[in-house]
């Protein structure tokens, strides 16, 4: 249905679904977008109107748009999930460069941390130079963790951090972004994760990225979220439960994290504050980010089982809080990507793709798997 319709949503809604569809979560919304629209807005009314479970846009001018539908329909969609990881995460921005290259279709994004902060660029369809262009900008050039404040909650005031994202994601709705995204902080105060699918994206991104210590904690109502990775910082169970297609997973957690040099006390902290250093945060900003995203083993087991593609970028030279290694980053990731693809003896798309009846019955298809 278009977002044009002159009727309200709900009139449109209360004639189109029925309370059976909705209680089983099967309804997904089509909203249908004008030739070269900029960004949709107002979705978010549509979604609630209609209790969908997913929402898609569909540009008039966009052969794209349909094909995602399709695929989407054919459980050949593609989701992507990234993981948090700190500076580590800029591995995510070559892993996404190269399934560009390769045609790789990107349908659903989710990520935790710093990997939503980058999934969130993917769903708004920044391209290669503008994702490039926007990190550097709100991360690698000034360091977003040099506002240090008296530790009462954390060791910084948070308030760069908020400042940078509002200014590229300004006042944009989840609802209205161009392909379906999620991302996860996690709840203090019920002792779960808190699944972020609605809402202001900067608001969900501002508790997704809330390292313990290191950030003040966001607040929903009397709700205190911290950084996702907390409790699941690789969440592809969440995005096999969204959609039915494969899922790449690029996974920034496996290389060794911290080691005694990393928290070293500063011989000289005159020597310490000169050289720059002290704008990375200090040796307990490593400490406290690699303590909030322990996952223990069977967790994370679990969470690279369910990728269809796991990628593990060697990211073990970039330090967890060394905001400026951004080109060693992304050459990791592109590179464990296209490695991880090319080991593949099929596109990504068809990797869960059922056969159909005319395949099975096809004689040289049995002789084939068999060989």
């Amino acid at each position: 249905m278009g977002q044009g319709n002159r009727q309200p949503p709900k009139a449109v809604a209360e004639a189109a679904f029925t309370g059976p569809l909705q209680a089983q979560q099967l309804v997904d919304l089509i909203l249908l977008q004008p030739a070269n629209a900029e960004r949709p807005h107002g979705s978010q009314a549509w979604v609630d109107a209609t209790q969908s479970a997913r929402v898609f846009h569909m540009r008039r001018d966009h052969d794209g748009d349909l094909q995602r539908i399709a695929r989407v329909l054919t459980g050949q969609s593609v989701g992507l999930v990234l993981s948090g990881g700190g500076a580590r995460a800029y591995a995510h921005i070559g892993a996404v460069r190269a399934l560009r290259q390769r045609g790789v279709p990107i349908d659903f994004l989710g990520g935790v941390s710093m990997g939503a902060i980058i999934a969130a660029g993917v769903a708004l369809e920044w391209s290669d130079q503008e994702l490039d262009q926007r990190i550097r900008n709100a991360f690698v050039d000034t360091s977003p963790l040099d506002d240090i404040a008296v530790p009462i909650l954390a060791m910084t005031q948070g308030l760069k951090v908020s400042a940078r994202l509002h200014q590229h994601f300004g006042d944009v709705d989840i609802a209205d972004m161009w392909l379906p995204f999620y991302c996860l902080s996690s709840n203090l105060t019920t002792g779960a994760y808190h699944l972020h699918r609605s809402g202001l994206l900067r608001q969900a991104l501002r508790a997704t990225i809330a390292l313990p210590g290191v950030m003040p904690p966001a607040t929903e109502g009397n709700n205190v979220l911290v950084d996702g990775a907390v409790m699941n910082n690789f969440p592809t169970d969440v995005m096999r439960a969204a959609q039915l297609g494969p899922i790449v997973g690029v996974d920034v957690t496996g290389a060794r994290s911290i080691t005694a040099d990393d928290v070293a006390r500063p011989s000289s902290i005159w020597r310490w504050i000169w050289s720059g250093q002290w704008r990375r945060g200090p040796p307990i900003v490593s400490l406290l980010m690699r303590a909030a995203t322990v996952s223990t083993g069977r967790d994370l087991a679990a969470s690279r089982a369910a990728a269809d593609v796991l990628v593990q970028p060697d990211v073990s030279r970039v330090e967890i809080r060394d905001w400026s290694a951004y080109a060693p980053g992304v050459k990791a990731g592109y590179t464990a990507m296209v490695e991880a693809l090319d080991k593949l003896d099929r596109p990504v798309q068809e990797l869960r793709r059922r056969q159909s009846l005319d395949e099975r019955d096809d004689p040289r298809l049995l002789i084939a798997s068999a060989g």
